[in-house]
């Protein structure tokens, strides 16, 4: 192994050569980059001795290239083409060859060539006469430009001049260009959350294509690229009917790209038996090597991940060898690039890596990589060098070879920044950050990580935008890198730098929050603005609970004082097994943790409290969570005379509400008002509006779609009409159009509805029900921010009375915190559980009664209602009353 880092190690020292300008990977991915023609396959490399001499055959051999992944070799012959075209006074056909050149300047990370080429394309059409061929060279070449933009990160102009585009594609009805040039906007409106405009726009381009005919390749691949889009939008059922279309008309037309396409896109989408039945459908129909062998690791990176003793891991075994010897065999390209690092990255996996040696050896992963390497510095391809650098950096971190590892990752972040590729940068930034903080290297391995997440915060749209079932998930490949710059900032602890480490602790635990959200919406539509909490609110304090794998620790903030913090030695194990405990005998009294375990995530919402149960069996979980969050504090907290406590909470916390935590003598929510929050920098700090409360009601108490009747939501909405005016939608009248006109046609200061939902770490997961149908996150949001720019007012309280969060997963409450920071609405109230019917009537009923006649903040009046309830005795246990949160503005 060493020697082979020994001979590489002559090489990669020149690839810093390789220096060009700014595109992330992802963002070129963003747009749809289809050379022309859309429908037509790209012909195979010509032999030498029939090599283009003309512009038209230039062009074809142009698409070829650009079709393999051969970029380089793209933008050479264009660039040819373009000189061709120049040098006969084929001014459009020169721009069209400019054109598809910008396109792949892009592709290699060349950005201010493809700025300077599209200006030249441009400038070449502005000398031409109007014509309809001309017109159609104007579209193609905004088209490039709407992709230029988006790269940037510009999606303004990205918008406009995809619309332009479409405008001059529709004029000489080229009905390709238009639909392409309409894909692109849809990946543009996404990124910025418009999820209204997104929505027509994916209705006119859906009829549009249904309206080809059924063997047209243009339909096979417009049909796929809705698909993409729906997946995007959280739409899996919507995607896999798209995928399955195009399927359906790529096999009319006999196309084996488009069918091997779709195959891959339905692979994509599904569960891991299936998907290995479409990866293995494709490989058999793909029409190139490239494409079969890309089909083939798909499948093995789930034999892969099937274990060590199954029957999919023999044969993995059993393919691995044919496998390496048809990627040897590839002819260097970025497509071939990308599908070794694919298959490296499944077996570089760090808790899988002793058994998958078993496949294939460190010295047998480590040639293959150095190969990509080398091949990709061979044809000037910066992002084959990176990847290919960054994973040999990982092989000799995984192998315990520090050194080696630091030279090499070091190496993929120079090639990276040279081509400005940030979605490699923040990769390598986190591994060389692990890595010196593995050599001891604290302070440079602070500063590292903290590049890291310079680097994610440019980055947010590009992550967005990115396809949710790719490698890097989330919660793999981004959530770590937030949470061991933490971990490290709350060990370096001198007492020199014990304040500024802990500040930016808290921030960068907001701006975790942050990113969660961002990636739950896949939209970068978080507007955030740093505040203090003296700045929101003199008589709160803010803790922020930090769940770690090898301890918890707690950071709290009191108004006008330094932070303080407090770890515990507890593993994250430990910490979600009393969590589990805690919430299992306040949600679900009488049951067990491994009974609701086995049950699914409907059947445990649904689950009701076992009649004979011991009501006191939460409060030895409820004190533990207790002596971990508050005990530390309690002194603190006393003599700063809060009133008020404000969680941004981590992990399987966001699903135990935290007025049910107890000293021994007291629950927290008899000692304070309570309140949760995604950050602090999430919040509009505004009390609440001086002014008569006015509701919109909306409810079912009949079953609807499988889910039990509410009977007493009438009792619950007659109590609310009683304390406060209010326009009820019941039943029948709650469907879709009347709640949206309703909230159109009036200004309501809060919306209440009382309906079956449900709080999940998914966009497909999070929904409110109405008479005809769920509405998700997205689509709820998208209502009330409609409704308040109609009605230049802003809602000071979403209230979900009957939703739940499907606790078992530790980002099952994400739903609720997206809910509440999308709605526009200041303050959410919403319960965590599907509680008690008439509890939740009389509850509400207490609760409004005091909105509309006192002065105190939302976070004291809830308290006051769940009080007034735990000292019923008919609804003292904390199932009753404790599901109840404000998340948002407590004021």
């Amino acid at each position: 192994m060493l020697f082979l880092f020994r001979s590489f190690n002559r090489t990669w020292h020149h690839l810093g050569l390789w220096r060009w300008g700014l595109v992330a990977l992802l963002s070129a991915l963003l747009c749809i980059t289809i050379t022309p023609a859309i429908g037509q396959s790209a012909p195979p490399p010509l032999p030498l001795a029939q090599q283009p001499t003309s512009g038209q055959s230039f062009m074809q051999q142009g698409r070829a290239h650009y079709a393999a992944g051969e970029y380089v070799a793209a933008v050479e012959t264009w660039q040819q083409a373009a000189q061709i075209y120049t040098d006969q006074g084929e001014g459009a056909n020169a721009a069209s060859a400019l054109s598809n050149q910008a396109l792949a300047h892009l592709k290699l990370g060349q950005f201010e060539a493809a700025q300077t080429t599209v200006n030249a394309a441009k400038e070449w059409l502005t000398t031409l006469p109007t014509t309809d061929h001309n017109r159609r060279v104007w579209a193609q070449v905004l088209n490039t430009e709407g992709q230029f933009y988006m790269a940037r990160g510009d999606a303004v102009n990205a918008l406009n001049v995809l619309q332009q585009a479409t405008e001059q594609y529709a004029v000489v009805d080229d009905t390709a260009g238009q639909i392409r040039a309409q894909l692109n906007q849809v990946q543009v409106l996404r990124v910025q959350g418009k999820v209204i405009e997104l929505s027509r726009l994916l209705d006119t381009i859906a009829a549009e294509i249904e309206a080809l005919p059924d063997d047209s390749e243009l339909k096979a691949v417009g049909l796929r690229q809705l698909g993409i889009a729906l997946q995007e939008a959280g739409d899996a059922v919507g995607a896999e009917a798209k995928f399955t279309e195009s399927l359906a008309v790529a096999e009319k037309s006999g196309s084996a790209t488009h069918i091997s396409a779709a195959l891959l896109n339905l692979g994509n989408l599904s569960e891991s038996t299936q998907a290995l039945a479409y990866y293995r459908r494709a490989a058999t129909v793909a029409p190139t090597q490239l494409v079969r062998s890309q089909a083939q690791v798909n499948a093995l990176n789930i034999l892969v991940a099937s274990g060590t003793r199954s029957a999919q891991w023999t044969e993995a075994q059993q393919q691995l060898p044919e496998l390496i010897a048809q990627l040897s065999e590839l002819p260097p390209s970025r497509s071939t690039f990308f599908v070794r690092i694919n298959l490296a990255n499944q077996l570089l996996q760090p808790e899988e890596f002793e058994a998958n040696t078993q496949l294939l050896t460190s010295d047998e992963i480590a040639r293959l990589l150095t190969a990509t390497v080398e091949q990709a510095q061979a044809i000037g391809d910066g992002y084959g060098q990176t990847y290919g650098l960054g994973y040999l950096g990982r092989l000799y971190e995984l192998n315990g070879q520090q050194d080696e590892a630091i030279e090499l990752t070091q190496a993929a972040l120079v090639i990276s920044q040279s081509i400005n590729a940030r979605e490699a940068d923040y990769q390598w930034q986190w591994q060389l950050g692990r890595l010196l903080e593995s050599e001891g290297q604290t302070e440079a391995a602070i500063a590292t990580y903290q590049q890291a997440l310079t680097t994610l915060q440019a980055l947010r749209s590009d992550l967005a935008a990115a396809d949710r079932e790719a490698k890097f998930s989330f919660r793999e490949g981004i959530e770590p890198v937030y949470r061991d710059l933490v971990s490290l900032l709350l060990k370096a602890d001198p007492e020199s730098t014990q304040q500024e480490n802990l500040f930016q602790a808290r921030n960068v635990i907001e701006s975790l929050q942050v990113a969660e959200l961002v990636n739950f919406f896949r939209a970068d539509c978080v507007v955030t603005s740093p505040k203090q909490i003296d700045q929101v609110d003199s008589n709160a304090a803010v803790i922020y609970p930090i769940i770690l794998a090898d301890r918890l620790e707690v950071v709290l903030g009191l108004p006008n004082q330094p932070l303080r913090h407090q770890p515990a030695t507890v593993s994250k194990a430990t910490v979600d097994d009393a969590l589990d405990r805690l919430w299992v005998d306040i949600a679900n009294p009488g049951a067990s943790v491994p009974e609701l375990a086995s049950r699914s995530r409907s059947e445990r919402a649904r689950l009701t409290p076992v009649r004979n149960y011991d009501p006191t069996a939460y409060l030895a979980s409820a004190q533990q969570v207790y002596d971990w969050l508050i005990r530390p504090f309690e002194a603190d907290l006393s003599a700063s005379g809060v009133d008020t406590l404000v969680f941004v909470l981590d992990g399987k916390l966001r699903n135990v509400p935290m007025a049910v935590l107890h000293d021994g003598t007291e629950h927290l929510v008899e000692k304070y008002a309570i309140a949760l929050t995604p950050g602090l920098q999430l919040l509009d700090p505004q009390p609440l509006a001086a002014r008569q409360v006015e509701a919109l009601v909306g409810g079912l108490s009949e079953s609807r779609e499988g889910f039990p009747p509410l009977p007493f939501v009438r009792n619950e909405l007659e109590a609310i009409e009683a304390q406060v005016p209010s326009q009820v939608l019941l039943d029948e009248t709650f469907d879709t159009q009347s709640f949206a006109g309703e909230l159109t046609s009036t200004s309501f200061p809060v919306v209440h509805l009382a309906t079956h939902g449900e709080f999940g770490a998914t966009l497909e997961d999070t929904y409110v029900l109405t008479w005809d149908g769920r509405l998700n996150a997205n689509q709820l949001s998208s209502f009330l921010q409609t409704s308040e720019i109609s009605r230049d007012g802003t809602i000071e309280l979403l209230v979900l009375s009957a939703c739940e969060t499907a606790a078992g997963d530790d980002r099952d409450a994400l739903g609720l915190a997206g809910i509440a920071v999308r709605s526009g609405a200041r303050s959410t109230l919403a319960t965590l559980w599907q509680v008690n019917d008439l509890g939740t009537s009389l509850l509400m009923s207490d609760f409004y009664r005091l909105l509309a006649k006192t002065k105190q903040t939302k976070a004291q009046i809830l308290r006051q209602a769940q009080i007034t309830m735990l000292e019923n005795p008919d609804y003292e246990h904390p199932y009753f009353w404790a599901p109840f949160v404000l998340v948002g503005n407590w004021l």
